[in-house]
């Protein structure tokens, strides 16, 4: 093959993908996702988890709650909710205490409360104009220690689109599931 064919058919090749790109584009398969996980996002996040703990809703001296079992993330739950001052916005906050473990039971988390808590999802409403198709809610997910966990790669904080699809289905219009305010 002629260098004046490979240049030739790599041009063809670059021609189509883009080519294909473009098509798909115009047939709406490819949706901007908001972005989520950024420096921005994680900065924001790290500010949040202060203010739970300065709010007593994560930590060793946190605000206890009736945990529950179940069957959505199939373990032992705790959920809180109340306003709290982040970044100088006043906003809801939502903290979901998620325990796993081995035989993970309701009288375990009663127990030992920070012995098997896996993960803390988080949602908190931040300033108008933030997302207001989604209500302007800020969701992130933590680990124990108020680390951002990366299940799929990417740090799950700001607007995370597996938290949306969710969400959004929620009765009530404000995306947020069986919870009294």
């Amino acid at each position: 093959m002629t260098r004046k064919m490979r240049c030739g058919l790599g041009t063809g090749l670059v021609l189509v993908a883009v080519a294909g790109v473009i098509a798909i584009h115009h047939a709406g398969i490819l949706q901007a996702a908001p972005p989520f996980g950024q420096s921005e996002d994680l900065a924001y996040a790290s500010k949040l988890w202060q203010a739970l703990e300065h709010n007593d809703l994560v930590g060793d001296h946190a605000i206890f709650a009736m945990p529950y079992t179940a069957g959505v993330h199939q373990k032992v739950l705790m959920m809180l909710g109340r306003k709290i001052e982040v970044d100088g916005h006043t906003g809801t906050v939502l903290v979901k205490k998620m325990y796993q473990g081995e035989d993970i039971s309701v009288e375990k988390v009663i127990n030992n409360p920070q012995r098997n808590l896996a993960i803390v999802a988080v949602m908190f409403q931040r300033q108008a104009g933030y997302d207001p198709d989604h209500h302007n809610w800020f969701y992130v997910r933590f680990d124990n220690e108020g680390k951002p966990t990366a299940p799929m790669g990417v740090p799950f904080a700001g607007r995370v689109p597996k938290c949306i699809s969710c969400h959004q289905a929620a009765p009530g219009n404000d995306f947020i599931y069986s919870f009294t305010r």
